[in-house]
């Protein structure tokens, strides 16, 4: 019986393992991610070297962030008909809700952010996040930490400009 229960404990292990292997499989390259990368900074005009947190490690961190998750088809940023898009494909989705599409930043999402309050960085950035994507803070709130680690990479860029 105790075999059964730690054979059965190493299966599921070993299930675990190559779950998380599969996810961290690429399917473009690091050149082909920045380029999406650049198209989203170029769309916004934002230049990271005069953001002023380049020192802090933090924007590295969060372009990493953005980079690998474009390498591993789970964002995709691309121009159509002349208008950003930016497609979040969601690992572990929470209910029937498979993909977040992101509108472009406009005067309204930002009103909708400071609407939040000064309560915390995360209220405000849900909300606007949650406005960009249609599924509001709550919908925000209920993404698994992978999916909503890329949520909040990306709402950091538009926090930021």
């Amino acid at each position: 019986m105790m075999q059964e229960k730690t054979a059965q404990s190493v299966s599921n292990q070993e299930k675990t393992a190559q779950s998380v292997s599969n996810q961290k499989k690429f399917v473009l390259s690091d050149e082909s991610a920045q380029e999406q990368l650049d198209l989203l900074l170029r769309y916004y005009d934002i230049e990271i070297a005069d953001i002023g947190l380049q020192k802090s490690g933090i924007i590295d961190s969060v372009l990493s962030r953005i980079i690998r998750s474009i390498r591993q088809g789970n964002l995709t940023i691309a121009l159509k008909s002349g208008k950003l898009s930016l497609l979040q494909t969601l690992v572990n989705p929470p209910g029937d809700v498979t993909e977040l599409e992101y509108s472009e930043v406009t005067g309204q999402a930002k009103l909708v952010m400071d609407s939040a309050g000064a309560q915390s960085d995360h209220a405000r950035m849900y909300a606007l996040i949650g406005y960009l994507t249609g599924v509001g803070s709550a919908g925000i709130a209920k993404l698994s930490r992978v999916d909503l680690s890329l949520a909040e990479a990306l709402g950091f860029i538009f926090l930021i400009f």
